[in-house]
């Protein structure tokens, strides 16, 4: 049996680190028979290390595959995605999670945004979502705008203000739709006003 420790300990003498694999393919050839080859690309790689994090539930690999759970193709994103992140413990976990609304595939915006409407969001996040706004794409705008509109009263002010006074169109036309949804709520109309 092979000890993991060795494993290890030669893996870091070679020339083969995180960064190597995460920006091109490698090619192992021989692998196990002399005619046999293997290839582990950036996606395999990055599912490996993501597996390995989630199975540890250390929260330091967790934070460092926080780093590369983009890399995972887009048919394993979301389950990577929300099994580091289902329950966020780090500021690194929270802005991998908070950036996650914004993601170019879907399935990991929706798993996102489901576990982001569980955690009480402070101001600096909300200005980070603030700015998912200048995206044209309807459910990351839909997102972004039922999570701005949880915001307390002067908070969301501030926010009107912000995104009102933004150069970005998209931005403002955002800003637009909070205030019409505030002037149909008969509870938070009086914001609308002032």
């Amino acid at each position: 049996m092979i000890s993991f420790f060795s494993t290890v300990s030669r893996a870091s003498e070679s020339s083969l680190t995180v960064e190597s694999f995460l920006s091109s393919a490698i090619t192992v050839s021989p692998c196990v028979f002399p005619w046999h080859e293997a290839k582990v690309c950036r996606d395999n790689f990055a599912q490996i290390l993501c597996t390995l994090a989630i199975l540890s539930e250390d929260r330091e690999l967790i934070d460092e595959a926080c780093a590369i759970v983009k890399d995972c193709g887009t048919n394993s994103r979301s389950f990577y995605f929300f099994a580091l992140l289902r329950d966020p413990q780090s500021p690194t976990q929270r802005k991998t999670l908070i950036d996650g609304l914004a993601d170019k595939e879907s399935e990991t915006r929706s798993r996102a945004y489901e576990i982001v409407t569980k955690l009480t969001l402070t101001p600096e996040e909300y200005h980070t979502i603030e700015d998912f706004l200048r995206y044209k794409n309807p459910d990351i705008r839909k997102n972004t705008l039922s999570l701005l509109m949880k915001q307390g009263d002067q908070s969301l002010r501030d926010s009107l203000t912000r995104l009102l006074g933004s150069k970005k169109e998209e931005s403002r036309l955002g800003a637009l739709d909070m205030l019409l949804q505030l002037k149909e709520d008969p509870k938070k109309a009086y914001l609308a006003d002032s």
